[in-house]
């Protein structure tokens, strides 16, 4: 079984899934801010949209510097609706044509485990207990 053939089914479900999350971000609230801590919401549905982009050059990319001008990510702001769904509904005929030509087999090996620190750097401090520093 290919790559492609093991991840479409789940993409093209969470594809659905987004693209009815984005058809509901209304219109005319693009300054809209859901928390105090939050981005705009104009920059928060762009966000979810260019994630689809990001998986793209995650397949076609071997590295991307996101700290360069070639960065070739596209950072996304909604200015509509209608706009915003162009624009996801392009990234995502790019992912599902780049995830459907990927002929690569997913590994059967185990993921090897993460390198593990001893029990004891893990144990908590002691620290003498005025019981047991008192002089009787």
């Amino acid at each position: 079984m290919t790559l492609a053939e093991r991840l479409l089914p789940e993409l093209e479900t969470q594809l659905d899934a987004t693209r009815r999350v984005l058809s509901a971000v209304p219109d005319g609230h693009n300054d809209f801010v859901p928390h105090e801590k939050s981005m705009l919401l104009s920059r928060l549905a762009g966000h979810t949209a260019e994630l689809v982009g990001f998986a793209y050059f995650h397949l076609t990319t071997p590295g991307i510097n996101m700290g360069t001008p070639e960065d070739p990510r596209k950072i996304l702001r909604m200015s509509t609706r209608a706009e915003l769904l162009v624009e996801f509904e392009s990234l995502a005929a790019r992912l599902l044509e780049a995830l459907k030509s990927t002929t690569t087999r997913p590994s059967t090996r185990p993921s090897p485990s993460p390198a593990r620190a001893p029990s004891s750097a893990l144990a908590p401090a002691t620290t003498p207990t005025a019981a047991s520093s008192s002089t009787t």
